[in-house]
């Protein structure tokens, strides 16, 4: 990811945190999405994420802070589990591998 891009992403996360202090709290548990039911760029963001992991299980969370809207996805497959958060844009928030 090139530095415009990282700016990008970091301008986001501030934003949402700034935005998000006095802002209704998110709901713990989120709303359980399908693939199908998440917006196509998530979609495609989730794609491009698990291309290499043929066997991963994807569960896939709507989440809403004030204005907006997350997805928090979690890939898990025998190797490995992740968590990302992505907008309705499918820009990646934030990453996070889980050790074992």
């Amino acid at each position: 990811m090139g530095l415009r891009n990282r700016l990008v992403v970091w301008g986001l996360v501030g934003a949402m945190v700034i935005g998000c202090a006095g802002a209704q709290r998110a709901e713990a548990d989120g709303e359980a999405v399908s693939m199908q039911d998440a917006p196509a760029a998530v979609q495609a963001t989730i794609r491009r994420e698990t291309s290499s992991q043929a066997d991963a299980e994807v569960s896939i969370e709507r989440m809403t802070r004030g204005r907006t809207t997350l997805y928090e996805v979690e890939i898990k497959d025998e190797f490995q589990e992740r968590e990302f958060l992505v907008d309705e844009r499918g820009n990646m928030v934030r990453l996070e591998d889980k050790p074992d």
